[in-house]
């Protein structure tokens, strides 16, 4: 017996009886439905009542209305997550920057001055 033969309890069919019967065994798909007692209660409709009633506290609070909150003071920087303690973080790397650009700058100089003077 292999995995694509069919065995009957009568010993023949008729060609028109096989093609009959391979048609409907086709028709019908294949599906692998596992449904237990609780999915199948889960699918049916509940009173709203009854769904209130047996609901605990944050499954009350979860059915209550929400409201849009729009805020008008909205800057830019906000979507960039950018927050006070970053500015100021910003700021004090620009002046540190500036005061080594200045220093160097100001160094250079100075050698410059003493190889030229002693040179």
């Amino acid at each position: 017996m292999t995995a694509n033969s069919i065995s009957f309890l009568k010993p023949k069919l008729s060609r028109k009886e096989l093609k009959a019967l391979k048609n409907a065994q086709a028709d019908q798909p294949v599906s692998l439905s596992f449904d237990t007692l609780r999915v199948f209660t889960a699918n049916q409709a509940t009173p709203v009542e009854q769904i209130m009633f047996n609901a605990s506290m944050t499954e009350e609070m979860s059915y209550q209305q929400t409201v849009k909150v729009e805020t008008n003071d909205f800057t830019p920087g906000m979507l960039d997550g950018e927050t006070l303690m970053n500015k100021v973080g910003k700021r004090d790397f620009f002046k540190t920057q500036v005061i080594m650009l200045f220093s160097i700058a100001s160094l250079g100089l100075v050698i410059g001055f003493f190889i030229a003077y002693f040179i």
